[in-house]
C-alpha cells in the first residue's frame, strides 16, 4: 500500500513539473506572439526586449491606446547596452489599429520594441502592442 501511494505521488509530481513554457512569449512553434501593455508619461517611452529564435517576419501592431485616438511612436530595434530603451532600426507614428503598423524580416537575435510619446500625451497614456516574431 505504501509503495502504491509513493508511486502515485511521484507520478503526480512528475506531471506537475513539466517543461511546458507558461509565459506569454512562449509557444510551441513560431511565430511567437506576445502582448506588451504599459503606460507612458508626456515625453516618455517604454520598451521591452525579446529574442527571435530564428529567421522570419516580425510584426508590431499598436492595438489600443488610452485615451483613444492618440498617436504614439512605435519602433523596433536592438536593446541599448545600458538596458534603458532601444536603438531603433524602424519606427512609425501611428494610432491604434488592427493591421500591423510595422512588418519586417529579421534574423535570430536580441531585439526590442519601444512605444514613445510624439507630443500627444498630456500626462499619461496607456497602450497595448501585439508582437509576433520568429
Amino acid at each position: 500500500m505504501r509503495r502504491a501511494i509513493l508511486l502515485s505521488m511521484l507520478i503526480s509530481l512528475a506531471t506537475a513539473c513539466s517543461d511546458t513554457p507558461t509565459s506569454p512569449d512562449a509557444v510551441d512553434t513560431p511565430p511567437y506572439t506576445a502582448i506588451f501593455a504599459s503606460t507612458i508619461t508626456a515625453q516618455g517611452a517604454a520598451s521591452r526586449s525579446f529574442t527571435a529564435l530564428g529567421s522570419g517576419e516580425m510584426t508590431l501592431t499598436l492595438t489600443s491606446t488610452t485615451p483613444a485616438n492618440i498617436a504614439l511612436g512605435l519602433g523596433v530595434g536592438i536593446p541599448r547596452d545600458d538596458g534603458r530603451g532601444c536603438h531603433l532600426a524602424r519606427a512609425v507614428t501611428t494610432s491604434a489599429g488592427t493591421t500591423a503598423q510595422i512588418a519586417m524580416p529579421m534574423d535570430a537575435g536580441a531585439f526590442c520594441v519601444q512605444v514613445y510619446d510624439v507630443g500627444e500625451v498630456a500626462q499619461q497614456a496607456g497602450f497595448s502592442v501585439t508582437l509576433t516574431h520568429p
